[in-house]
């Protein structure tokens, strides 16, 4: 017999994914189906993986074919299928259980062609919603098809569907070879289909690779990827022409907005030769377009694309660059002349190649809303929220208007509406949330209150509207955007039976519900592996207990299992009273429970009490915090859900918090429980989002209740700013740490503590972490606040003296070290009548001597004492913004002697790299510097053709280097060992790499060392320390440096390191300059020289022809380097004795001394 559904599976080489994939197929609660895997020619122990699936579970099939690419291979597994219903799934992701039984069903339902689903992201980082599929997927939409929802038009990804077996063989899909091999058959899919089903559920987990090959967005850059892009785009394009011409026009405005704007976003990163295929390839596409779809657009992007079709190259890069940083990119201005129309303070406005009206704003003046709080206060609901028109200044109340208007839909008789009393409320915080620079939206908060009486006594639902009027532009629309507490809105029973519950529809609009209880559960408990209910149903229908049955049915499929229920009693009004018994191990043996792992994939069971013909869903109120039952391997949460009805919710077992608080100053304490009974571990581990950051915290366990304590602080140093999630380890690796939903409403006020401002937060419903971020207030966050501060300070109205202060900083203020640390230190030696102060980024610092002052950047302290100081010393570039007053002296000191390209050099390359760098901080960061750092004259040259640079060169050395000349530099080595607690008497060799630039751009990748440390010194023994510093810039994404080796990333002072190093190993970093001031030796790991030089970065010179040291591409041959370092060190003496002169021959200890020397002659 033929299974319900089949999935085809291709895979090529990703040994390290493919059995998470085909797990989670395997336990799908749609156990009625068939997997086709297809071996596209892996050459890894893959097939091994799929041939062992195969023999253990007659489901699976294995088919293996020469490597053909992605698309062919689907394909290859087509015919292998049998099911009435057909489905693709990438090898390295993961399907969650409920997805295709929960696709199937609907399709099953309605008859559609082909279902699609929600898909999020996941990573290190857990599961994150994916932001090409969030607008498609906001709410269920079955039955419906593109012409009436052309956003799936946007729906292009093959895996996150279902299709009708006969739907696809009628119209013989295939996909193409190639990349972009999806749209050539979404986009006609959704077209020639019947119906289709649009589910809001997650149905797919897309992987996020955290390592691996480089991904093709990284390459935009280049004309080939280019090419390959506008040929899919022009496929699908042509193929609406000839099937459906009245969509033609819907998608190439999407394409517009989407595939071929952001090949226009990097034309300033492009080199010329992608710059001249980016003119001709993109105008071909655009020459088949109906010039009208260009209006639809944001007025940025209408100016870019008039740029393109007038091949105006050097302006598109200009009006690019401004789009990506400028602080006008989010402006709105009036002209003379044009009443009533509001303008982009764009480049080239009022330039005649350029037309007023593609300045036009439109669409950017839309409203923006925001829920905040909902609370019942004296009887009455009070609803606090946000509403501004966006762009639009506003700093006063009277400079807008706010109203609200709420409306009950009635059948047959008209609507009724109310039109609630507003109060305006002051919200800084809306301002510094809007991420942008010229609007002051200080005075968009408002609140109202309604009561029960105006609601009316009627059963029905008010919908809320708001209109917003500032400066004569009016915009009207839902109450949206919950956030915060305005996220778990309260329900309230005004009197018996009776209740007014606020929530939001599934695209977050809200509501406002007036509702009859028909069934509640007043009491719950839970025994072993049963939860006992007790509870009513109204007297109209007592048929579903005296004739019925509770009926608990799986909200992502089909399943539903039955339960007894019996009456107990009559209540008030001729309630029926009834008690049921849940036996929760039917519904594990529904789904498999004990075979299934986490993966972010809980699934729902709604629990209803039912007799022919009738269904009422439970409501409950009762006391849930802490109820939970662990069967089979799985958790079953009994929870209320945000509508007040009663619900299961099955998981992977993890500890719960059921309880939150300030203990002091800066501590929080966290209680709660846990299910299983096996599960005691002794610690949590918190990481923070984006990053591979962690720190432990310590667990103390009274029975099946624990204790943490969250102090905000981690070795001395505050936790650095970001989300970090909470976990405990298991035998499966780490399960999230939830928040029990009766509890979250009790989370306590954020505080600020030391820099930084922590806040327990929930999130997805049931989880919870600790937000940390700086501690600036309202009135100093944000760009808008930015600008104020730095235009208020920096500029001539400031008349405040200028100070005997020096303000240093070093990597945009997230480090005490490099060039800044050796002048600051030699001031602080000489004694000197200043001032000092070091700006802090995030608080990750101390500086241990002198009495400098630490201050958090972007503060108003900050800001003051920048604008007020003598001397500016910093070695990268200032915040955007700053200006420097007169008398103030701007010391740059860079930080290293470039290898690889900078600045210019590095945005005119062409290269992958080139994404890293926005030109238009150094066109405005460049003219201010007054002395520039160079360590020697040949370098000199280098950084005045890279930073275009035309002001005073002090050749001096560098002083971060003086420490490896001091004269208790080996007093120094010896503390340094002894911190590290490496033998005084083992060679010690220090591996520092540069950071690859391809894995920074790709947020949620993790950087992987290059050389295999841990193999390295598994090899080495006892003879060599290996000592491993990563570079600050992948420093919280870095993965992998395994045992045996010693991690130095975070020590302080790498100049430190250097002192105990008898070797270094590196391979692009400006180390190489900074060591071979020491003559040790310099090894050099570079597998990948060839594409770091020529695609991923470009170099100044051939490190073949000057490197001072081997150039080694396998780790054996590091090994055997290090084994006889000194016949290494005699080989490469002579070209060593060159470089040593060519890049730094002025490093002789004294390089700060004369910096001061300098700085104090300026007077």
């Amino acid at each position: 017999m033929s299974p319900l559904l089949s999935v085809v599976v291709p895979f090529y080489n990703v040994e390290a994914y493919l059995e998470p994939c085909l797990e989670s197929l395997a336990r799908q609660t749609l156990s009625d189906l068939e997997v086709i895997m297809v071996d596209d020619g892996s050459t890894d122990s893959s097939a091994t993986i799929a041939k062992n699936f195969a023999e253990r579970d007659g489901r699976f099939r294995l088919v293996q074919q020469h490597n053909q690419g992605l698309g062919p291979a689907r394909n290859a597994g087509v015919p292998h299928s049998s099911g009435k219903y057909l489905a693709f799934a990438d090898s390295d992701d993961i399907i969650p259980r409920y997805a295709y039984e929960l696709m199937v069903a609907s399709l099953e339902e309605t008859g559609s062609d082909l279902a699609c689903g929600g898909v999020r992201r996941f990573g290190v980082n857990g599961l994150t919603q994916s932001p090409m599929h969030r607008k498609i997927f906001q709410i269920d939409r079955k039955a419906t098809h593109v012409r009436e929802f052309p956003e799936l038009l946007n729906d292009r990804t093959a895996w996150n569907k279902v299709f009708r077996r006969a739907f696809w063989d009628r119209h013989a899909f295939a996909f193409p070879a190639g990349l972009y091999e999806d749209i050539p058959v979404t986009i006609p899919a959704h077209v020639l289909a019947n119906k289709v089903d649009v589910l809001h559920e997650p149905v797919y987990h897309w992987r996020i690779r955290e390592s691996g090959a480089r991904s093709i967005t990284q390459r935009r850059t280049e004309p080939g990827n280019l090419a390959d892009r506008m040929r899919s785009v022009t496929s699908a394009s042509d193929f609406l022409s000839r099937k459906a011409p009245d969509l033609k026009e819907r998608y190439d405005a999407f394409a517009l907005a989407d595939d071929i704007r952001i090949f226009v976003n990097v034309v300033d990163q492009g080199d010329e030769q992608y710059r001249d295929t980016f003119l001709d390839l993109v105008n071909a596409v655009l020459d088949k377009m109906d010039p009208a779809v260009y209006e639809k657009l944001p007025a940025i992007d209408r100016l870019k694309f008039h740029a393109v079709r007038q091949r105006l190259m050097p302006e598109l890069v200009e009006i690019v660059s401004f789009a990506k940083s400028h602080p006008d990119r989010g402006s709105a201005i009036q002209r003379p002349g044009h009443p009533g129309k509001w303008y982009g303070e764009y480049p080239f406005l009022g330039d005649p190649r350029f037309p007023d009206h593609l300045y036009e704003l439109r669409d950017e003046l839309e409203l923006k809303t925001g829920v905040d709080e909902i609370v019942w206060r004296d009887g009455r609901l009070r609803i606090e929220g946000h509403a501004y028109i966006n762009r639009l200044h506003a700093p006063d109340v009277s400079d807008s208007k706010i109203e609200i208007e709420m409306r009950r839909r009635r059948l047959l008789v008209m609507s009724k509406t109310l039109h609630p009393k507003v109060e305006r409320v002051r919200r800084p915080d809306v301002t510094a949330e809007s991420k942008q620079a010229t609007a002051d939206l200080s005075w968009s908060g408002f609140a109202f209150e309604v009561t029960p009486e105006q609601l009316g006594s009627g059963e029905g639902t008010w919908h809320i509207y708001v209109t917003v009027t500032t400066h004569g532009v009016s915009r009207h629309g839902r109450l949206s955007g919950p956030k915060g507490a305005g996220l778990w809105p309260p329900l309230h029973e005004t009197s018996p039976g009776r209740l007014i519950k606020p929530k939001y529809s599934q695209a977050g609009e809200l509501l406002i519900g007036v509702q009859s209880v028909r069934a509640k559960v007043t009491s719950i408990a839970v025994e072993g592996e049963k939860v006992h209910l007790t509870g009513w149903v109204r007297r109209e229908d007592a048929a579903c207990v005296t004739n019925g049955h509770v009926e608990i049915a799986l909200r992502q499929g089909m399943v539903k299992v039955k339960q007894p229920v019996r009456k107990t009693g009559t209540g008030e009004g001729g309630r029926v009273e009834f008690a049921a018994e849940l036996d929760i191990a039917q519904l594990a043996a529904q789904t498999e429970a004990g075979d299934a792992a986490e993966t972010g994939d809980s699934i729902d069971w709604d629990v209803s009490v039912r007799t022919k013909g009738t269904k009422v869903r439970l409501a409950v109120e009762a006391d849930l915090v802490d109820l939970r039952v662990n069967v089979a391997g799985r958790e079953y949460d009994v929870i209320s859900t945000k509508y007040g009805n009663l619900t299961l919710v099955e998981r992977a077992p993890r500890l719960v918090v059921t309880g939150t608080r300030w203990l002091d100053g800066s501590t929080i304490e966290l209680t709660g429980s846990s299910a299983d009974e096996l599960a005691r571990p002794d610690r949590l581990v918190m990481r923070m989002r984006r990053s591979t950051l962690t720190h432990e915290v310590p667990l103390t366990w009274e029975g099946q209740r624990f204790t943490a304590l969250l102090d905000g602080r981690t070795g001395g140093l505050p936790l650095a700013s970001g989300r970090w999630d909470l976990y405990a380890p298991g035998e499966r690796g780490d399960l999230t740490v939830g928040i029990d939903r009766a509890a979250r409403r009790e989370l306590p006020e954020p505080r600020f503590v030391g820099m930084h401002e922590l806040a327990l937060k929930g999130h997805r419903g049931d989880l919870l972490h600790l937000f940390v971020r700086r501690a600036l207030s309202d009135d100093e966050r944000g760009p808008y606040a930015q600008r104020r501060m730095q235009r208020a300070l920096y500029g001539p109205e400031n008349t405040a003296p200028i100070r005997d202060l020096v303000v240093f900083e070093s990597y945009f203020g997230k480090q005490y070290s490099d060039n800044p640390q050796a002048i600051y230190e030699e001031m602080v030696r000489r004694d000197l009548p200043f001032e000092y102060a070091w700006g802090s980024n995030d608080g990750q610092f101390t500086v241990p001597v002198g009495d400098a002052r630490t201050v958090l950047r972007g503060s108003r302290d900050y800001h003051e004492l920048v604008a007020s100081s003598r001397f500016i010393i910093d070695n990268c570039l200032k915040p955007s913004g700053f200006a420097k007053r007169p008398g103030q002296v701007y010391v740059q000191t860079w930080h290293g002697t470039p290898y690889k390209h900078i600045a210019y050099d590095l945005v005119r390359n062409g290269r992958i790299a080139s994404n890293t760098t926005k030109l238009s901080r150094y066109e405005e960061d460049v003219p201010l510097w007054d002395l520039l750092i160079s360590p020697s004259p040949h370098v000199t040259d280098m950084l005045r053709r890279a930073f275009r640079y035309e002001g005073e060169v002090l050749e001096v050395g560098y002083p971060r280097n003086d420490m490896l000349f001091a004269p208790d530099r080996e007093e120094r080595a010896r503390r340094v060992r002894d911190r590290l607690g490496i033998p005084h008497d083992r060679p010690v060799a220090l591996y520092v790499p540069t950071w690859r630039e391809d894995i920074w751009l790709t947020g949620g990748r993790t950087a992987e060392l290059v050389l295999p440390a841990d193999q390295v010194a598994a090899a080495l023994g006892d003879s060599w320390s290996l000592l491993v510093r990563q570079h600050h810039m992948v420093a919280d994404r870095t993965v992998g440096i395994g045992t045996g080796v010693v991690d130095v990333t975070r020590y302080p002072d790498i100049s430190e390191l250097y002192l105990i190093a008898d070797a270094v190993i590196t391979d692009y970093s400006s180390v190489m300059f900074d060591y071979a001031a020491t003559g040790r030796p310099l090894l050099f790991y570079v597998p990948d020289l060839d594409f770091y030089q020529d695609e991923l970065r470009g170099t100044y010179f051939d490190l073949t022809a000057e490197a001072p040291g081997p150039l080694l591409r396998e780790p054996d041959e590091v090994v055997a380097a290090l084994r006889d370092i000194d016949a290494t060190t005699r080989h490469y003496a002579p070209s060593y004795a060159a470089f040593r002169e060519k890049y730094c021959a002025m490093d002789d200890g004294h390089a700060s001394a004369r910096v001061v020397d300098h700085l104090l002659s300026l007077g």
